[in-house]
């Protein structure tokens, strides 16, 4: 039923019936058996063998698509391995959907490539799709020079990236820079403080653009938090704008745009105005009594606040003002508040950029890959149960394992490319309040992604 209704959600059009009763019935009987997990020996392969088709609901638009969903019935994910560890991970299905194979030679612009997540899925990017053309990094520092030196500390010569220090050997290095390229520039600047000449070579080559930089300060100054996640991903999609071969702009958000909502949580976008003391609303405090929420006036406010708090507390201020102001509003901090913006931004401003927004929850350690229970710095739910319970930080839990947000990322990368249109303005939670299990989350992607692309 959780199948059927994510399935609906993402063509939000009427449904129509296009198989009989008895046919219903016999599918039903055949989705008790979706899954068989098989395990031979010390090959640690996991082969996920399935039956899985329902009904097919569609528009009057769609009705000239085949009556079945596509089967997974040679749905499997291959782990490859070396000296112990992970060495790469391909998912395929038996219609020969090869998102390593889609991949190979396209160009990325990633921001945030020094963070937790954005490391991990350069990393899975550099393993899986050796022969991907180029990953343009930006990111800040003083001169080129600098910026190749962030590249190597903070990158290349992580323990993350050992397993293709292992595939590669001498040569590790030699591929790394030649896969890896920086670019000095800074989010919070105008066309985003790269070199113009630069600038332009780049925006004639990159075909997806991910921006996973942000300010993930709960209660951080007002005006700096505007700044990045507000402004920031504008000034990026006005960039992405000038890139002529541009397929793709996604955009890693946060679950918690959300607020704090009762049962399901639609995945629909904001827009501008919108607000979550609005949308909760009720007869007894009615929507009037809730100020529309105008980002301009926010950014003045913001900006007109720091200019006049610049005495010692004034850094406190600015991020009272934050909280103020994003409880105003329904949101819990000012983190989520800003980051809501930059969503209403992103869709008030993106015209005809075709756009995903990514919404993780928490961000724990990795599951299986590259590097069993990897972590990097301090996350909320992992350090603690580890050092409490003296456990490796793999265990699953009702937050995102990288595995499935990376994982996740790569497939909406292979979907929008493939798709007929760019009018649908996808946004994907990789979390659930519901008892699923991880491998299920990953087998409703395969699902979604495989009919859409068939």
């Amino acid at each position: 039923m959780m199948m059927k209704t994510l399935f609906l959600n993402r063509l939000s059009t009427p449904p129509k019936l296009l198989i009989t009763k008895d046919e219903y019935l016999l599918l039903e009987k055949k989705n008790r058996n979706v899954i068989k997990l098989c395990h031979k020996g010390n090959s640690r392969n996991a082969v996920i063998s399935s039956e899985l088709k329902s009904p097919v609901s569609v528009s009057e638009s769609t009705s000239n698509l085949s009556t079945h969903l596509p089967s997974l019935a040679s749905l499997a994910l291959k782990e490859m391995t070396l000296n112990g560890h992970t060495k790469s991970s391909e998912v395929v299905d038996s219609h020969g959907l090869g998102i390593v194979r889609f991949l190979r030679g396209k160009v990325f612009l990633i921001t945030g490539a020094t963070g937790f997540l954005a490391k991990v899925l350069i990393e899975k990017i550099l393993r899986t799709v050796p022969d991907v053309g180029k990953i343009y990094i930006l990111i800040k520092a003083k001169d080129q020079a600098e910026a190749m030196q962030r590249i190597k500390t903070e990158i290349a010569d992580t323990e993350l990236f050992k397993n293709l220090l292992q595939t590669h050997g001498k040569s590790h290095q030699k591929y790394l820079m030649s896969k890896l390229v920086p670019i000095v520039g800074n989010l919070c600047e105008p066309n985003l403080g790269i070199n113009t000449e630069i600038s332009d070579r780049v925006a004639n080559e990159v075909d997806v653009i991910i921006n996973s930089a942000g300010n993930t300060t709960f209660d951080e100054r007002y005006d700096v938090a505007l700044n990045t996640n507000t402004l920031g991903p504008c000034r990026f999609l006005s960039y992405a704008k000038k890139c002529k071969k541009l397929k793709l702009f996604l955009h890693i958000s946060t679950a918690y745009v959300n607020g704090e909502r009762q049962g399901i949580v639609m995945e629909k976008p904001f827009y501008k105005g919108d607000s979550i003391s609005r949308e909760k609303a009720s007869s007894e405090i009615p929507r009037r009594s809730f100020p529309l929420l105008d980002i301009e006036a926010e950014i003045r406010m913001a900006l007109d606040a720091s200019m006049k708090f610049q005495d010692d507390a004034g850094s406190q201020k600015m991020k009272d003002l934050g909280q103020e102001r994003a409880r105003l509003y329904g949101w819990q901090n000012t983190y989520s508040f800003t980051k809501a913006m930059g969503e209403m931004m992103i869709e008030n401003q993106r015209g005809e950029i075709p756009i995903v927004i990514l919404r993780p929850s928490i961000i724990e350690s990795t599951y299986k890959e590259p590097i069993p229970g990897w972590i990097e710095g301090i996350r909320c739910i992992s350090t603690f149960v580890s050092l409490a319970l003296h456990l490796r930080c793999n265990f699953q839990i009702h937050s995102c394992s990288l595995l499935i947000l990376n994982s996740g990322v790569l497939l909406h990368v292979y979907n929008k490319f493939t798709s007929i249109t760019n009018l649908i303005f996808p946004i994907i939670h990789t979390s659930t309040t519901d008892n699923f299990h991880c491998l299920m989350l990953l087998l409703i992607f395969f699902f979604l992604i495989s009919f859409a692309s068939n």
